[in-house]
């Protein structure tokens, strides 16, 4: 059976220089998922795994030339900007692997966790409701909408495909704060240039 769930909205303020109503939704409520911890505190099960610590290096980043994006900028100028180097990826196993390492938990059990999670992450932001996920951070829709003059006017038609917003807790704010980076350099026989 198919659940219908509708996500309220309503109209926002005229935007600077136009007479165009947009949509601006409306949260339906917060649902809070935290971590129970019960019984004994889990027992490690440290079978080879690396230490989390050894994976705190910095973010590898390559220089790439493109167009001067500055204000004022002279035609046809371009400058050097940074950008990401993956270091890798980390698989959906892995990860489980990596949670179930650090609990009482089997790998099997973390993945009917994560699969329950994403059952509830769609049904409640569907909802229209705000998913807080503790220290990991909170999950919204948001949605958008083509503008009309008048309120009358407006048609749910006009409403655009609804985003998926994540936004971070306090951990991760501040594993941006205190990333490092390192210059990549594709010179041979070189090690890579450190910086900030």
């Amino acid at each position: 059976m198919t659940d219908n769930i509708l996500l309220l909205y309503h109209p926002s303020p005229c935007h600077k220089g136009t007479r165009k109503q947009y949509l601006t939704p409306l949260s339906t409520g917060i649902v809070t998922l935290q971590t129970k911890r019960k019984g004994t505190p889990g027992r490690s099960r440290n079978r080879g795994l690396t230490s989390v610590s050894s994976l705190f290096m910095a973010v590898k980043y390559q220089l790439v030339q493109m167009r001067d994006m500055s204000k004022g900028a002279l035609e046809g100028a371009k400058l050097y900007y940074a950008q990401a180097i993956s270091n890798g990826t980390m698989t959906f196993d892995e990860l489980c692997e990596d949670v179930a390492e650090t609990c009482t938990l089997t790998s099997a059990d973390v993945k009917a966790v994560l699969d329950r999670i994403n059952y509830i992450l769609d049904k409640n932001l569907r909802a229209g409701r705000i998913v807080q996920m503790g220290e990991m951070g909170n999950f919204r829709m948001a949605v958008g909408s083509t503008g009309s003059a008048t309120p009358e006017e407006f048609s749910a038609d006009q409403i655009k495909t609804p985003r998926i917003v994540f936004s971070p807790g306090s951990k991760l704010r501040g594993s941006r704060k205190s990333t490092k980076f390192e210059r990549f350099t594709i010179n041979a026989g070189s090690e890579p240039d450190a910086g900030v």
